[in-house]
């Protein structure tokens, strides 16, 4: 005999859920959202973003990465409006879950490395951009970002002697 609907438990649907997230489905796939829909809304955080509107920006991207937390570039938006609005710890959260989608884009590392240097957290923010520079290798599309993480970490790593210096 087929189980009738009432007869599953909160726990029971808190299991299938969690069953089906960790197998790769979304909430998005729960509730319908095609990839054109979450696309859409995307551009929309993204052009809130582009004008300044970050804490709109940012209520946006929580959506996006709620309906689905493997889009690495959801995260990197909540990231960037986070650090954009001097929220440097929720910023490094978010920038250090995006780095486990994909540990070889610099990227992420170099933007909490800014955010660990803005936290006066050195030591961290060196790691960080230690990881930049390694991940974005001689690839010529990384260039970029491999510059600026080597240019922070050049000048955090003379920070200590010049204090000396002076006596600090």
């Amino acid at each position: 005999m087929a189980t009738e609907p009432s007869e599953f438990s909160m726990d029971d649907y808190k299991d299938i859920v969690e069953t089906f997230l960790t197998k790769g489905g979304t909430l998005a796939d729960i509730r319908g959202l095609s990839a054109e829909d979450m696309d859409v809304i995307y551009s929309m955080a993204f052009n809130l973003y582009n004008h300044g509107k970050y804490k709109d920006a940012e209520d946006v991207f929580k959506f996006l990465c709620f309906m689905d937390h493997m889009e690495r570039k959801f995260l990197m938006g909540l990231a960037a409006c986070r650090q954009m609005q001097k929220n440097y710890e929720g910023a490094v959260q978010a920038y250090s879950l995006a780095a486990v989608y994909d540990i070889e884009d610099p990227k992420a590392h170099l933007h909490a490395g800014d955010c660990f240097l803005a936290l006066e957290r050195y030591a961290e923010a060196e790691s960080a951009l230690a990881a930049a520079i390694h991940w974005a290798g001689d690839k010529p599309e990384n260039k970029e970002s491999k510059d600026r993480a080597q240019s922070l970490l050049d000048l955090l790593q003379r920070k200590p002697n010049e204090e000396e210096k002076q006596g600090v």
